[in-house]
């Protein structure tokens, strides 16, 4: 049995990520421990728990789901005199790199952004943190009794 869609539209989103200009291979799903100052910058990539499941448009057990996810990309840079600029470069890259494959190499409807960048400054770590919080929404279908398979 495959993966939940979510966990494969993470993966995805974190395999079209690895490797952009100014975060390199610093890209991570579902990272929990801080980021050492060597790590930086790099983008953490996660799905919120909290995405909306639409109206289906069959009955039984076929019940086709419309399901919104927010697919959540965080920048973190080390905090400096640049750190607005580079932050700006990420979000460039990012959008770009998910507007190359908007469908998730076909997990997904679409994906787009979801509002504006957020960014939180922070002493925790080895040094001073800035990071970027961007939000996209991520639109999928799967059958009622089918969350691996996208539809």
């Amino acid at each position: 049995m495959a993966d939940h869609v979510r966990k494969q539209i993470r993966h995805r989103a974190k395999t079209l990520l690895t490797g952009l200009t100014t975060t390199g291979a610093n890209a991570f799903a579902s990272r929990v421990k801080p980021l050492q100052d060597a790590e930086l910058p790099a983008l953490l990539i996660d799905t919120l728990e909290s995405g909306d499941i639409r109206a289906g448009s069959a009955f039984g057990a076929g019940r086709i789901l419309e399901r919104s996810l927010p697919l959540t990309i965080s920048a973190a840079v080390k905090q400096n005199d640049t750190y607005q600029d580079t932050l700006d470069q990420i979000f460039k890259e990012v959008e770009i790199a998910l507007a190359g494959d908007n469908t998730l190499n076909g997990l997904c409807k679409y994906v787009q952004p979801g509002g504006e960048p957020a960014v939180e400054l922070s002493g925790d770590g080895e040094k001073p943190i800035a990071t970027g919080r961007m939000i996209f929404e991520v639109v999928y279908l799967t059958a009622l009794n089918a969350p691996d398979v996208a539809l």
